[in-house]
C-alpha cells in the first residue's frame, strides 16, 4: 500500500525551506517538495509575486518530524523574548493557543507552553496530546447544512451570475488542515455535490449570457 503524503510546512520561498529539508535528511525522513503556486502569477500589494511551496512527508513520519521541530525550537527559544506580545496573554489565552495549534505558528505554540511553565502551570505531554486529539476531532466535523448558500447559488447560477461560480467552488473544494497534518473537506458530501452542480451550471450559464451579450453588441 502506497504511503500517504501530507504537508508538514508551507513556504513562500524555496530557500526558506532549506534548514528544514536538511533536518529531514539528517534524520532519514523522506519528503517531497512541491510547487503549488497559483497557475497565474498573483502580485501582492507589496509588489511581490505570490508563491507557495509545500514540504510534504509520509503521514506515518509526521509525529516524528513534529518532535524534531519542537526539539529544535526548544533550543532556539530557551531565552524567551521579554518583548514578545505573548507575555501580555493570560494563562487562559495561552492555553487557547495550545488548544488550537492550527491557528498559530509553531513559534507561538512553543512559547505559549514555555510561558505557562515559567508561571508554574506546566502542561504534561499527555495533556497536550489530549488537547491536540480533541482539536482534530473538532475540526474533523463537517460544517452544518448550507441550505441558504445552496439555494442562493442555484438562483444566481441561472441568471449567469459569476458569484455562483465562487459559491459552487467553495462548497465543493473548501478544505481545512488538521493539527496532525492531514487534510479534510469542510463540507458534507451532499453539500459538495450541490456545490459541483452549482459550479457547472454557473459556468455554463455565465458563458451563455456572455455569448448573448456579445451577439447583441455586434448586431447593434
Amino acid at each position: 500500500m502506497e504511503s500517504e503524503y501530507i504537508t508538514l510546512q508551507i513556504f513562500p520561498e524555496i530557500t526558506m525551506a532549506n534548514p528544514l529539508i536538511q533536518l529531514l535528511k539528517d534524520h532519514d525522513i523522506e519528503f517531497v517538495f512541491e510547487d503549488v503556486s497559483p497557475k497565474y502569477s498573483i502580485v501582492t500589494p507589496s509588489g511581490l509575486i505570490q508563491k507557495e511551496f509545500n514540504l510534504n512527508i509520509k503521514k506515518e513520519d509526521f509525529e516524528k518530524a513534529e518532535d524534531l521541530l519542537n526539539t529544535i525550537n526548544d533550543i532556539n527559544f530557551k531565552q524567551i523574548d521579554d518583548y514578545s506580545f505573548l507575555n501580555d496573554f493570560s494563562n487562559e489565552e495561552l492555553l487557547e493557543i495550545i488548544t488550537k495549534p492550527d491557528e498559530w505558528n509553531r513559534k507561538d505554540y512553543i512559547l505559549a507552553q514555555k510561558l505557562l511553565k515559567n508561571r508554574g502551570s506546566e502542561l504534561n505531554p499527555e495533556f497536550v496530546q489530549m488537547l491536540k486529539n480533541q482539536r482534530v476531532s473538532e475540526l474533523t466535523k463537517k460544517e452544518p447544512s448550507q441550505k441558504i448558500w445552496i439555494f442562493a447559488g442555484y438562483i444566481i447560477a441561472l441568471f449567469g451570475g459569476i458569484l455562483s461560480i465562487f459559491i459552487g467552488w467553495n462548497l465543493y473544494s473548501s478544505k481545512k488542515k488538521l493539527p496532525d497534518g492531514s487534510i479534510t473537506y469542510s463540507y458534507t458530501e451532499p453539500n459538495r455535490k450541490n456545490g459541483a452542480i452549482i459550479l457547472v451550471i454557473g459556468t455554463l450559464s455565465f458563458c451563455i449570457w456572455m455569448i448573448i451579450l456579445f451577439v447583441r453588441i455586434f448586431n447593434d
